[in-house]
């Protein structure tokens, strides 16, 4: 109802460490770094994506087509010099769609807000101006705004119709840890980002995911038709753009 769902302790706080041991951020954007991932069988990315639960809750939401569009590890830094536009308060220009964040460690200063149930509302503007709106406006047409401080091992499930910010800039930075870290997935309805990829929008659809060719991909909420199977590889690559090439 809200737009948001946030389920703590998700996972262990030595299962986030293993995982962070195998991250190097070596590719820059913004006021944030990616690490390159690849999903491998019994580790928490998979748990993730194989968690029936989880399912439960996109498919009842999104429709019986939803599938993953997007799988990255960033860590998002305090303070940095370039803004960036996810910093106003807005909703992603391409309507309905579920990201889900697993946090990798506390963080007090760079932390995410959402704007309580304002994921159902019909937006006349789905352009990136458009979908910006000042603090003036959020404070003036709505009551509830929730703060969602990243917990490690914690995970945020979110609808980006609703208008929500990164809040990144905070004078307690510099005595405190500076970077935010976690794993993101973006789940989106198959007929809908079918349609925006055909209109050139480039900000939804099957992008970019490696598996492990020992993975068992019918457990996840993937689409076949995007995966892409390699001679003398170890790895799936997952992308509708090559698919379609």
């Amino acid at each position: 109802d809200k737009g948001f769902l946030v389920l703590d302790n998700y996972v262990s706080s030595q299962e986030v460490d293993d995982v962070k041991k195998k991250l190097i951020f070596d590719k820059k954007k913004m006021n944030c770094s990616y690490a390159r991932l690849i999903v491998r069988p019994k580790t928490i990315i998979e748990k993730i994506l194989k968690d029936e639960s989880i399912k439960k809750i996109l498919i009842n939401y999104l429709g019986k087509d939803v599938k993953l569009d997007l799988l990255e590890a960033n860590s998002y830094h305090g303070n940095s010099e370039k803004i960036s536009s996810s910093e106003k308060w807005h909703y992603d220009i391409v309507g309905k769609r579920i990201k889900i964040f697993l946090f990798l460690d506390d963080c007090q200063t760079i932390y995410t807000e959402y704007v309580d149930s304002t994921n159902n509302i019909f937006h006349k503007y789905y352009s990136s101006r458009g979908s910006r709106v000042t603090d003036s406006f959020i404070n003036k047409k709505f009551k509830k705004i929730t703060k969602i401080i990243p917990k490690k091992g914690s995970l945020l499930i979110f609808d980006t119709n609703g208008f929500h910010r990164g809040v990144y800039r905070n004078n307690k930075i510099l005595s405190e840890n500076s970077d935010r870290q976690m794993i993101q997935m973006e789940f989106s309805s198959k007929s809908k980002s079918d349609k925006l990829v055909n209109l050139n929008c480039n900000s939804i659809g099957v992008r970019n995911i490696f598996f492990s060719k020992d993975c068992d991909l019918k457990d996840y909420l993937i689409d076949n038709n995007y995966s892409n199977i390699f001679l003398d590889e170890n790895f799936i690559f997952y992308d509708q753009e090559y698919s379609t090439q």
